[in-house]
């Protein structure tokens, strides 16, 4: 008897122990309890759930730049619900204040010590069970991502910011039991935790939040727009019945058509009456039912903006810059270079070599912050370079004098010489810890406000992140409060602006049909050289990948800065394709998220791609829409040349072709899907020019890259993956040259069988094409490559931003060479020779016969050269110009092959004609909601 009670004895004292060991932080919806190391251990709701999932949450860490973790692994209460968090052996530490709520816990920085900046990482994790932990960023110190449900993650942006002017950080954790509880707290948090809340009238209240969120839903649930570029006022309204036939909400205007060089003026070259006229405009375009929408670009500040940067005596104190410095000489007004004596403290700013967003404090920033601009007296200097040289002076070198409408001048010894940042070198931006970030934010939403327009968008949200990835939340933040209507909103990086508090609720998922997002406007444009004019089947997949992503911008632009009048009226099928696009956003509307899911037709991208293309999926077939449903269409494709469809970050689509010649026959690549049966079939193609090797016309360029007869190309791959490189390519400087009439090239290749691939590169000293060749044979050959687009194509290549939307073959100032795909395990060594832009010579293709498997179409009509053709399931047969202007149509009987297993076309015409073609076979149709309704 006694035994048993001295062991319930020890077992008491022993859980006595154990208990004293432990953190508790008791609250009405959540209890959390951290064991002796600080690990979170239990978090039960107010029923006394437990919400951890078995496995260690790391609670408080540090994640360092080798991707190590570092643990918090001691507690201790300073106060009441306030807690120091440390490590053994380390003076590192964070103070935490716990502060339960009803409905939630706020968690809140109060102090963080002795880090040493060497790109440490600060982070709170919970692994949660069914989502059933979430939480909230409550101001832009930190980072909470929304799209992980299952686990809370929550980050302390830019660990070296604890400046006074900027909160230390906070974020709340709160239980999950389903989207109407959450929407509760939420609204909660966002009334009574001082979350950026939009500039309503009076105090704001849980019961405005609601009535926010309504005419926020109504606002925002179809925000489909043409993006417009207008030449003059008068043109504003040319647009308004394209707008109509796409049964688009809106007009996009890129504020460089409305902006002059202040935050908020307007152009009066394009306004004569200022904002009085713009104004006039959205008013009459609110009577059509239709509202404005607006491209900004993130409160920059434009180089020669009169209020703050020039034209001004002194420039705006608030404007970015990184240090201070005196002269050490007198300089003359044409000095191109000076010798400066930077002031106690200034240190000459570095960018980031790691890969992604720095982690290390300022004068670390990332590579696209220039950091050379400088201003003495009242002018503006460019420097090249910035040379230390060793004795506590630095020389800017190769100066630019007088930029942004400055006048160059003499200065005396002692000057004070400032060095400023700015975006890619293109524009200045408020100082995020200055009066100005607050002025810019308000000026910007007050021309909103004033104009009415729909969104507010953030492109180059990259510009505030000088001294650290918060800079731009904080401007964001700023701006919404400002703003006192509805908007929606995206950033240059894809997801709204954490501020945007509307895009977390479930009651907007549900009003929308499911998750949803904000998507680029589809690609369209009057076709150039460097790229044709798309096609409907272009079109229709970035239509398709809107639906997918129940995008709410069923929208229509060339690019950020607008559609011309010109694209929409010399496209000899802008009535189809905006009829198609109106067509794609009603069945959206009414589609549920299983059927979205029945029609992501998409896969990850390769990793081994990624250098290329991005993260960006791909499209194994296209689901197109005929009336009433919906047609499931494959693409073939060649050894060489895929069979799938690819959207370019601001390119569009590019479209599964291969490129072959006129009477050779191919060999195509069927995909699975449509191996065993399909129930139509169609054909689109494209007549090339041909060349001749030995023209007289074509351009020699291994003279112009000064190289005398070849190049030897070897590299290695001695890993288990293939390797794709971009950095594998040699750039060559050539004087600008003009290829437009010689958009082919041709080159001699001795191949070694290795299955790598040239690529050969056009670039204008901006975007390029690619041209590649794939070596699976040996010896030397003739290789001729039609078209600068072929590059996207290729199995072993891709589309990447550097060869995406129109480049300018007029101005031709480089070509670079290299082996850009090496297979694993693999060497490979080739020559190339006689490198040459081809002449281009234009043929009629007469009368041809397709062949497609079993089946021969004869064709009595000729395809001229750069004419566009389709070969539909039922036998109709069309030219189209290049613009797509029909010229002819025939019935020449359905088009039903047996098989896929090749492709021919013949004529009597030059065997050396290319060709550019797409065969598509279907297997499956879906219905059309919108057409059940």
């Amino acid at each position: 008897m006694k035994k048993r009670i001295l062991l319930g004895l020890i077992t008491f004292l022993f859980c006595q122990y154990l208990f004293g060991q432990q953190t508790i932080v008791k609250g009405d919806a959540l209890t959390l309890t951290f064991d002796a190391e600080a690990y979170p251990v239990s978090v039960k709701d107010a029923d006394g759930n437990e919400l951890l999932k078995s496995g260690k949450s790391m609670g408080f860490y540090l994640l360092e730049m080798d991707k190590t973790k570092r643990h918090f692994d001691k507690v201790e209460e300073v106060a009441l619900n306030e807690y120091r968090f440390s490590m053994s052996g380390s003076e590192e530490q964070i103070i935490v204040r716990f502060a339960p709520k009803k409905h939630y816990t706020t968690l809140t920085f109060t102090a963080l010590e002795n880090f040493p900046l060497k790109g440490e990482r600060l982070f709170f994790n919970l692994n949660t069970e069914n989502q059933g932990v979430q939480t909230l960023a409550l101001d832009y110190m930190m980072y909470t991502d929304r799209r992980k449900r299952n686990k809370v993650e929550a980050e302390r942006r830019s660990l070296w910011e604890t400046s006074d002017s900027n909160p230390l950080g906070a974020f709340a954790l709160y239980p999950f039991t389903d989207g109407e509880q959450e929407d509760e707290v939420l609204l909660d948090i966002w009334v009574n935790e001082g979350l950026p809340h939009p500039a309503v009238k009076g105090e704001w209240t849980k019961a405005k939040a609601e009535q926010w969120l309504e005419d926020w839903i109504e606002t925002c649930y179809d925000v489909s727009f043409i993006n417009i570029a207008p030449q003059d006022f008068n043109q504003h309204y040319d647009f308004i019945e394209y707008a109509e036939m796409m049964e688009a909400k809106g007009l996009y205007l890129h504020q460089n058509i409305w902006k002059d060089k202040t935050v908020d003026g307007v152009n009066t070259g394009m306004y004569m009456n200022g904002l009085a006229e713009f104004y006039e405009f959205k008013s009459e375009l609110q009577e059509d039912g239709m509202w404005l929408a607006s491209h900004r670009m993130s409160g920059a500040l434009d180089n020669t903006d009169s209020d703050y940067c020039s034209g001004v005596k002194e420039v705006n104190e608030g404007v970015e810059h990184w240090g201070k410095m005196k002269l050490k000489e007198g300089v003359s007004s044409s000095d191109k270079s000076i010798v400066v004596i930077p002031n106690e403290g200034v240190v000459l700013p570095s960018h980031f070599k790691g890969k992604g967003r720095p982690t290390l404090p300022p004068p670390v920033m990332q590579s696209y912050f220039k950091y050379t601009t400088f201003r003495v007296g009242n002018e503006w200097l460019e420097a090249k370079e910035i040379k230390d040289l060793g004795d506590g002076t630095w020389e800017l070198t190769d100066l630019k004098r007088a930029k942004f409408e400055t006048d160059a001048n003499g200065y005396p010894a002692g000057t004070e010489v400032t060095g400023y940042i700015r975006g890619y070198g293109h524009v200045f931006e408020p100082d995020v810890n200055s009066k100005l970030l607050d002025e810019v934010a308000q000026r910007w939403s007050e021309i909103n406000n004033t104009m009415e327009f729909s969104n507010a968008s953030f492109d180059g949200a990259a510009w505030h992140m000088a001294k650290g990835v918060w800079g731009f939340e904080k401007f964001a933040a700023l701006t919404y409060q400002y703003l006192d209507h509805p908007t929606w909103s995206v950033t240059s990086h894809g997801t709204p602006p954490e501020a945007w508090l509307e895009y977390r609720f479930n009651r907007v998922k549900n009003a929308f049909g499911g998750e949803y997002m904000i998507k680029d406007a589809v690609r369209y444009f009057l076709g150039n050289p460097s790229r044709i004019t798309p096609s409907i089947e272009e079109l229709e997949y970035q239509f398709l990948d809107q639906l997918i992503n129940n995008s709410r911008t069923f929208s229509l632009a060339r690019g950020t800065k607008g559609i011309s009048i010109e694209d929409l009226e010399k496209n000899g099928h802008i009535e189809e394709v905006l009829t198609t696009l109106a067509n794609y956003k009603n069945a959206s509307l009414g589609m549920s998220p299983e059927q979205r899911e029945k029609m992501d037709v998409r896969r990850k991208i390769n990793k081994a791609k990624l250098p290329l293309s991005g993260n960006k999926p791909v499209g194994t077939a296209l689901w197109s829409l005929e009336g009433d449903q919906f047609r499931k269409w494959y693409s073939t494709g060649t050894k060489h040349y895929t069979h799938e469809w690819f959207i370019g970050q601001e390119h569009g689509c590019v479209t599964p072709r291969f490129y072959t010649q006129l009477n050779t026959e191919e060999s195509l690549f069927v995909p699975k899907e449509i191996k065993t049966g399909f129930d139509q079939v169609r054909i689109i193609g494209r007549v090339l020019p041909k060349f001749n090797p030995s023209s007289k016309h074509n351009i020699e360029l291994f003279p112009l890259m000064k190289i005398e007869d070849k190049i030897n190309l070897i590299r290695e791959n001695n890993t288990a993956q293939e390797s794709y490189a971009l950095l594998a390519l040699k750039e060559y400087k050539i004087e600008k040259t003009d290829l437009v009439k010689h958009r082919g090239i041709g080159l001699h290749v001795t191949g070694d069988g290795s299955g790598a691939t040239v690529i050969v590169r056009i670039g204008d000293g901006h975007l390029a094409r690619d041209y590649a060749i794939p070596i699976d044979f040996e010896g030397k050959k003739w290789i001729e490559i039609p078209t600068g687009e072929q590059g996207w194509r290729l199995n072993n290549w891709s589309w990447c931003p550097k060869t995406k939307k129109m480049m300018k073959y007029e101005k031709v100032s480089s070509i670079s060479v290299g082996l850009g795909y090496v297979p694993a395990n693999t060497k490979a060594n080739i020559i190339i020779e006689d490198l040459k832009a081809l002449s281009e010579i234009e043929e009629t293709v007469k009368s041809p016969k397709i062949t497609v498997g079993d089946q021969i179409i004869k064709i009595k009509e000729d395809i001229p050269t750069g004419s566009n053709f389709t070969l539909n399931a039922n036998g109709t047969f069309t030219i189209f110009d290049e613009y797509w202007h029909a010229i002819q149509t025939l019935n020449l009987g359905k088009l039903k092959p047996s098989s896929l297993d090749k492709f021919s076309m013949t004529s009597k015409s030059s065997d050396e004609i290319w060709l550019e073609i797409g065969v598509q076979a279907s297997t499956e149709t879906l219905p059309n909601p919108a057409a059940t309704k």
